[in-house]
């Protein structure tokens, strides 16, 4: 069935075009879309005769992408990097390192949640405090207070993995006294995202650090 054009004076045009200009803005962040959406994008614009400004908005909208996936991958890089380093004066297995920083906030490093956790690997302040982290959205020193606490809780549960996020979740103490992962909802969808990316149930214990 064909559908007849809405005229434009039956809405105006930014209002005809607000959802497909909507969906463009939101292109640079949204790739995996990417492409069915600028098809949908040049459908509709097309429709009103403005196929250029689709085009043009849309190859703005693929180069905005590609840059700042550019930018994401050197943030990565240089993450990846300092976690290497301080895993290693830990000896704590820096992919387990990186699952949590990625469950936890993504690689970002301003990150701060509702309940006051900070940074990269969401130090809530008691612990940075217990830590030594001065700055915690500083990516050096958040990421080391974090290793330092894994490996706290590695030597603490005897290099039980699971036990370990959960103690990084909900804390140690809640795991003692469940003497397991306690049975909270967020803590317990925490450790088996985790370990979906690092399915190694046992670490090694790592050995005390220098004082």
């Amino acid at each position: 069935m064909q559908v007849d054009a809405i005229s434009a004076d039956q809405r105006t045009l930014n209002d005809l075009l607000e959802p497909a200009t909507n969906l463009m803005l939101g292109l640079a962040n949204l790739q995996p879309v990417a492409d069915a959406s600028i098809k949908y994008l040049k459908k509709r614009y097309q429709r009103y005769g403005l196929a250029g400004f689709c085009q043009r908005e849309a190859r703005l909208s693929s180069a905005k992408y590609k840059a700042k996936t550019s930018k994401n991958r050197l943030r990565h890089k240089h993450i990846a990097d300092l976690v290497r380093h301080l895993a290693g004066q830990f000896q704590v297995d820096p992919a387990l390192v990186m699952a949590v920083i990625n469950q936890e906030s993504g690689f970002n490093a301003a990150a701060l949640s509702h309940k006051k956790a900070q940074g990269l690997m969401q130090l809530m302040p008691q612990t940075a405090l217990r830590f030594g982290v001065r700055d915690p959205f500083d990516p050096e020193d958040n990421i080391r207070g974090g290793v330092a606490y894994l490996h706290w809780l590695l030597r603490h549960f005897e290099g039980n993995v699971a036990l370990t996020l959960a103690g990084y979740n909900a804390g140690e103490n809640a795991v003692d006294r469940y003497q397991g992962v306690p049975p909270y909802p967020e803590t317990r969808h925490y450790v088996r995202c985790i370990m979906a990316n690092y399915p190694n149930a046992k670490h090694p214990v790592p050995p005390p650090t220098r004082s």
